[in-house]
C-alpha cells in the first residue's frame, strides 16, 4: 500500500490533544468483569481452545502477506490472550491514509477479531480495551479518515492523529512541508473533479515529506498514462511533525489498569513513503515503546542497517516485498498457543 507520510497534526491545530473516537466511561473493569463471569468453570484448556477458534476464524482465508505473517506469528492468539487477561491492546498505523480502505492491511481481519471476541465472551465492553490509532498526514485524506472512523466508531476505542512521524533522532521536530496530493480526487474513488477522470485510487495515496519521492517516475508516468501532469496535482502544505517516542506517549493506553505509563504496542505498521526505515532506525534499543510486532515498507529505503539495528534490540526479522515483518523475542511469553 502507498501511503502517506505519517506527520502527526491533530484534528484541531490550536489543541495538543488527538480526537478520541470512543471516550471510556464507567468502571474500566466492566469488560474483566463480564470475561471472567464468561471464563468461572472453564478449565485452561477449553479458554486455550476458544483463542484458537478465534484465531481460526479469523485467519483461514487472509489475503494479505501482512496479515498472514501476523496470523502464523500468534497475533490473534496474543491479542485475544490478552483482552481475556483484562489488558489493554494498543494498534498503531503510521501514515493510515483514509483507513479502511480495500488495501488497507488489517482493517478488515481487525475487524473480524474484534466482532470475534465480544461474541464469543458475549462482552461488547472488550472493544474498549482494543486501542487503535491512525495517524495520516495529508489534510484531504485526514479530512475522509475522521468520516471513516467515525463510521467505523463502534468496533473499539479509536484515535486519529493528523501529523507527520519522524524519527527519534530528528532535531527540533516541527513544522515540516509535506508534499499530497490535490483534493480533487477522491481518495477512496479516485474520480477527479478537475479532469473528470477516474484514477485510480491510490492516486491518493502518493505523498511524503519528499518532494522526490512524489516526483518519482512510475508516478510521474502514472499520471501520464491518463493524460495529466503530476505537477498540476500535487500540493505543498505544512504541517507539524513529531517523533516517534512523543506519538507513542501521546496516545498509548497502558496495557494494566494499574501501570501510569504505557508499554509498546502490540502492533505498529509503518508506511510513510520513503521514511520508514528513518523512523525504524531511530527507536532505541532502551526505548519504553518497543512494539512486540512491527510491520514497514522497505522499498523506498536501504533496510539492511535497520534490519540489523532491530536485530541488535531483540526482534526477528523477515522480508516480504514490500514490507519487512519483525517480531520482538519477548513476544513468547504471551503466546497461549505454539
Amino acid at each position: 500500500m502507498i501511503a502517506a507520510v505519517s506527520i502527526l497534526l491533530y484534528f484541531n491545530l490550536g489543541n495538543t490533544d488527538p480526537l478520541n473516537l470512543n471516550e471510556l466511561s464507567g468502571d474500566k473493569n466492566v469488560a474483566h468483569v463480564k470475561v471472567q463471569k464468561w471464563a468461572d468453570g472453564k478449565d485452561a484448556t477449553t479458554i486455550d481452545a476458544t483463542i484458537k477458534i478465534v484465531h481460526e476464524s479469523v485467519c483461514s482465508g487472509v489475503r494479505s502477506a501482512d496479515m498472514k505473517y501476523l496470523c502464523s506469528s500468534h497475533f490473534v492468539q496474543t491479542a485475544t490472550q490478552l483482552l481475556l487477561d483484562g489488558k489493554q491492546v494498543n494498534v498503531v498505523q503510521i501514515g493510515a491514509h483514509v483507513g479502511f480502505e480495500s488495501n488497507d492491511p488489517i482493517a478488515s481481519v481487525l475487524t473480524s477479531f474484534l466482532d470475534k471476541v465480544a461474541s464469543i465472551t458475549n462482552a461488547t465492553e472488550l472493544r474498549q480495551n482494543f486501542h487503535w490509532t491512525f495517524v495520516e498526514p495529508s489534510p484531504p485524506n485526514f479530512k475522509r479518515l475522521e468520516t471513516n472512523l467515525k463510521k467505523n466508531a463502534h468496533l473499539c476505542d479509536m484515535k486519529g492523529v493528523n501529523a507527520a512521524v519522524v524519527s527519534d533522532l530528528a532535531n527540533n521536530p516541527g513544522q515540516m512541508i509535506f508534499y499530497g496530493i490535490s483534493d480533487t480526487i477522491d481518495p477512496e474513488t479516485g474520480f477527479d473533479s478537475k479532469s473528470n477522470k477516474m484514477l485510480p485510487f491510490w492516486f491518493s495515496q502518493i505523498s511524503s515529506l519528499s518532494r522526490e519521492q512524489v516526483f518519482k517516475h512510475m508516478f510521474v508516468k502514472g499520471f501520464q498514462h491518463f493524460g495529466l501532469d503530476i505537477h498540476d496535482y500535487v500540493i505543498e502544505t505544512n504541517v507539524t511533525s513529531m517523533a516517534y517516542s512523543d506519538l507513542m506517549k501521546q496516545v498509548l493506553v497502558p496495557t494494566n489498569n494499574d501501570k501510569i505509563q504505557a508499554d509498546g504496542p502490540l502492533l505498529i505498521l509503518v508506511d510513510t513513503e520513503g521514511f520508514d526505515c528513518n523512523i525504524v532506525e531511530g527507536i532505541s534499543p532502551q526505548s519504553s515503546f518497543l512494539p512486540k510486532y512491527l510491520v514497514f515498507e522497505h522499498i523506498h529505503c536501504s533496510d539492511d542497517p535497520t534490519t540489523k539495528h532491530l536485530h541488535g534490540m531483540g526482534f526477528t526479522t523477515r522480508k516480504f516485498d514490500p514490507n519487512v515483518f519483525a517480531i520482538h523475542q519477548d513476544l513468547a511469553e504471551y503466546w497461549p498457543i505454539v
